[in-house]
């Protein structure tokens, strides 16, 4: 070990020009590294004007003498410390401290700079080797430089962050990761390491004995960012040392060139911690990327294969987090520290892959989730993130989770994106897969199998209890979890409804599965009405006039008492007290919401009667109308659509406008005109649905549904007709539209139809027929259907319409003569599917001339469209026995079998492969 005393350092500092310059050197009795720790002793202090150095810096070299201090004023004696100092540009060449120090004496020296100004520019200080015969006088003291072992420059490392957090405690930006950071590092085995990884830990340990030393509430904005950028990185790097350090194997199994990968990975750490350090004492603009660890293997070629097609798995819009809705800071801290631990917890054993986190409605559950899947996507660990929704059940299915975290985990990591096109190339039938148990086989297991990286994978699953096939999801995760990747982590948030609750009852058993539920016993404590608190303070303290009347915040306290330690209660009162409407004042609104008393039940009652209990019949029944359809529709309309969904009722306007107006703290979207309207919590769609609940404001779902059906297929018959795209030509695929002509063709085709062509059957399966129901539907086969088509063809939806026709055979409602219709439908668009799809006009050039003659498409449409391809002989009288042929298998087919719903078709062949198909369009669904 070496016995000079060292700091080969450059520090930076802004200053005014009558700043003194401190330093201070400390006496410890034990050995700690470079960096001293609270409480050690002081041995001296050297204290002089920065221009007064300045000045004697023309010389080779500075030499201070320490103070005793007791007695600033009296020497130490021979004791002296050595540095150069020079204003930035100006460096000058010496660099020593000279600190003898008694034999027995532990030493290190930190600057302590008075709070600095940006009224001059950085002096820069270094400190390196002392003059020989000084150095023989510390001997016995501290190795300030030498190579410490991993053990103790790490013991110090969690040491100074655990310090820094103490400091930083009040500060959200970058507070919740430095706490990561310690919980990872903390958990480390400490074992011996080579000189490279304790280089690093040794880099890592200055950095935060220099934060330490600082205080975090005078940082100005652009250090707040570095100081989170350094905390991001740090735990970016924790995963790596926790990996390097307890698994020594690990880098050979991966593959033969990594160990050099991780010599490399170790430089790019510290040359990032290098960078940020001086852009925070430069307060300099620091644009930086996380250094993030991903491994593959790189002995085999990443197959990142542009030929194979991806586009055409199905992707959840609009079902990611949203940063709006995450956790306001310093709220939730405990429960967001509990699910980061676990997501940051070591691989394996004691560490399930999979945490369910449920509470009742209003908690906060989804504000939690959000601010995982935030804190995580700025760590470069997220995965992906799906919000389930029970207001747009369409967009949001079940169907498309796994193909959507799949794509989002192509995004992520190159390995994936590589592994999912192996799965798929040769294959493209399976991208367009709704089969849950095929998806999560071949887009989540299969690729997960070529994966191999360092640190969480971190999926977030929001609202399960909003998905109608819920069951589906906790069937597959609870019984194949085991198959994921250790270092996955999904959290998935729910109420404890009855079947969730009965079907996470023996979780216990998986030890790659955990349950984390939140009773109302731990809603109602004490940090729950601190968390509340916090909220509505947030939320309502700029309102002039709540203190005056409730003073010393008891207003506040008086709101978080009524919410029973609901976050909805409170979201729901706050946001209607900060927009008073009717002509009323905030605090007015506070008082209503101090006599509606708890729960969400009686707090939506009490809006809902305010807004109408003066209101007779006539606005009840537009009440009803509105809120129905807003409940009812498929997938959340905007007002530009809601406006346009109606049956010859010009007022019908005014009335939308009217009803939804005094509901903006129920309501999301009200105000624009673009956003999609609906409950801005789930609970007010079950408040309304159940009569028990609502009484006299309760939605009948069913007369909704009616009245959806009736606007829908008003609209089809009202705005369908040929070439509603205005196109010119045939010889242009959809897809290659391009210009005025693709911004014509949306133009021409309005919101409210295609809402209406997409969801007009759904809405029909869930209500009686009627004879205008009936007589509507009779009308759209006769005169509709191919330009129904065309509308699906030139937005790109048509894979939709077998199920649609499907569902409406179906219909129990439904004569025979369009039943028979219905039929011939089908086969028109299995048969034509792929022309359909590609092509809008080729519906009238190619399909509908080539039908049999006895088809009732061609019956009743071909008269109307006679400027076509015609056959003088040749052409089919009636449709094939075989409607069409599905190629796949190499050998005889040996067994074929519908499925009990009748949707799939599974084929055996004698070339020892099993086939899945979809028996309404004939698409290849798995083999």
């Amino acid at each position: 070990m070496s016995a000079d005393p060292v700091w080969s350092e450059t520090l930076s500092f802004n200053t005014s020009q009558s700043s003194n310059l401190i330093c201070r050197v400390y006496k410890t009795p034990r050995r700690i590294g470079r960096a001293f720790s609270h409480g050690d002793e002081l041995i001296g202090i050297m204290e002089e004007e920065i221009p007064l150095l300045l000045k004697g810096a023309s010389s080779k070299e500075i030499i201070q003498p320490l103070n005793k201090p007791s007695d600033p004023g009296l020497s130490l004696g021979n004791t002296t410390i050595q540095f150069s100092i020079s204003m930035l540009g100006h460096t000058f060449p010496v660099l020593s401290p000279v600190l003898p120090m008694p034999a027995d004496a532990t030493t290190q020296a930190i600057l302590d700079i008075s709070p600095a100004l940006e009224l001059a520019e950085a002096a820069h200080l270094k400190m390196q080797t002392g003059p020989q015969h000084t150095a023989s006088a510390l001997k016995s003291g501290v190795d300030i430089v030498a190579s410490d072992s991993f053990s103790t420059n790490y013991g110090l490392l969690v040491e100074h962050i655990q310090a820094f957090i103490g400091v930083a405690d009040k500060l959200s930006e970058f507070h919740p990761y430095i706490k990561a950071a310690w919980g990872i590092l903390s958990a480390i085995p400490k074992v011996e390491r080579d000189g490279k990884i304790t280089d690093l830990v040794q880099d890592i340990q200055d950095l935060y004995a220099f934060l330490k030393a600082t205080d975090p509430s005078k940082y100005d904005e652009r250090q707040k960012k570095i100081v989170t950028s350094l905390a991001q990185q740090t735990i970016e790097c924790a995963y790596f040392i926790r990996q390097y350090a307890s698994d020594p194997n690990f880098w050979k199994r991966t593959g033969k060139n990594l160990i050099s990968d991780a010599d490399q990975k170790i430089q790019n750490f510290q040359d990032q911690f290098k960078k940020l350090k001086l852009a925070f004492t430069q307060h300099a603009v620091c644009e930086t990327q996380l250094v993030v660890l991903r491994i593959f293997n790189t002995v085999e070629k990443l197959r990142l294969d542009a030929t194979a097609d991806l586009k055409d798995m199905y992707y959840a819009k609009n079902a990611r987090f949203d940063s709006d809705k995450q956790c306001l800071p310093g709220t939730r801290v405990a429960v967001l520290d509990e699910l980061t631990d676990w997501i940051n917890g070591p691989d394996g054993e004691g560490t399930p892959q999979v945490l369910f986190f449920s509470a009742a409605a209003g908690f906060g559950k989804s504000a939690i989730a959000h601010t995982i899947a935030k804190r995580f996507r700025n760590l470069g660990r997220l995965g992906s993130s799906y919000c389930f929704d029970r207001a747009d059940q369409t967009n949001r299915s079940i169907k498309y989770l796994f193909s959507t975290i799949s794509l989002d985990l192509s995004d992520l990591n190159a390995a994936w994106k590589s592994a999912l096109c192996s799965v798929v190339t040769g294959n493209r039938a399976l991208c367009s897969t709704l089969d849950v148990e095929e998806q999560f086989d071949n887009f989540i297991v299969k690729p997960a199998a070529a994966l191999t990286t360092v640190g969480p994978i971190v999926i977030v699953i929001d609202g399960l209890d909003e998905s109608d096939d819920r069951k589906l999801l906790l069937d597959m995760v609870i019984g194949r979890a085991a198959e994921l990747p250790k270092n996955f982590r999904i959290l998935i948030t729910t109420r404890p409804e009855p079947d969730v609750t009965e079907a996470l009852h023996l979780v216990h058993q998986h030890p790659y599965i955990t349950h984390k539920h939140i009773d109302a016993a731990e809603i109602n404590n004490q940090l729950g009405e601190l968390d509340l608190s916090l909220y509505i303070k947030s939320k309502l303290s700029k309102i002039s006039g709540l203190e005056a009347r409730w003073p010393n915040g008891e207003w506040c306290s008086l709101l978080v008492k009524c919410s029973e330690g609901l976050f909805q209660w409170a979201a729901v009162a706050c946001q209607d007290i900060m927009n008073p409407s009717g002509g009323e004042l905030s605090y007015e609104r506070l008082e209503f919401f101090l006599e509606t008393g708890s729960g969400l039940d009686g707090l939506y009652y009490a809006v809902l009667n305010q807004a109408f209990h003066r209101n007779g019949s006539r606005a009840m029944d537009r009440y009803r109308s509105v809120m129905g359809r807003i409940l009812t529709a498929k997938e959340p309309l905007p007002l530009s659509t809601l406006l346009k969904m109606h049956v010859n009722n010009p007022a019908w306007m005014d009335e939308i406008k009217a009803i939804i107006g005094p509901l903006g703290c129920l309501l999301s979207g009200i105000n624009e005109n673009d956003v999609a309207i609906k409950p801005l919590h789930s609970s007010f769609y079950d408040y309304l649905t159940h009569s028990s609940q609502s009484g006299k404001f309760f939605i009948n779902v069913d007369d909704a549904e009616k009245e959806f059906a009736i606007t829908t297929l008003h609209i089809l018959r009202t705005e369908l007709h040929f070439n509603i795209c205005q196109l010119h030509t045939s010889y242009k695929a959809n897809d290659d539209l391009e210009g005025n002509i693709l911004q014509q063709a949306k133009e021409k085709v309005s919101s409210q139809l295609i809402y209406a062509c997409c969801f007009f059957a759904a809405h029909l399966m869930c209500v009686p027929s009627s004879g205008l129901l009936l007589e509507n539907l009779d009308y759209f086969f006769n005169y509709e259907f191919l330009y129904w088509l065309e509308v699906l063809s030139i937005t790109g939806k048509m894979s939709i319409a077998p199920g649609i026709l499907s569902s409406l055979l179906n219909w129990e409602k439904i004569d025979k003569n369009m039943k028979m219709f219905i039929e011939d439908a089908m086969k028109f668009v299995t048969t034509f599917f792929q022309p359909i799809s590609h092509s809008a006009p080729h519906i009238y050039l190619s399909a509908l001339p080539m039908l049999p003659s006895d088809s009732l498409i061609a019956k009743t449409y071909s008269c109307h469209f006679t400027r076509v391809v015609s056959f003088e002989r040749g052409k089919q009288i009636s449709w094939p026995p075989i409607n069409s042929i599905l190629q796949g298998h190499r050998g005889t087919v040996k067994a074929i079998a519908f499925s009990a719903d009748g949707k799939y078709i599974v084929s055996g062949s004698q070339d020892k492969t099993i086939r899945m198909w979809d028996a309404q369009t004939g698409k290849l669904v798995s083999d």
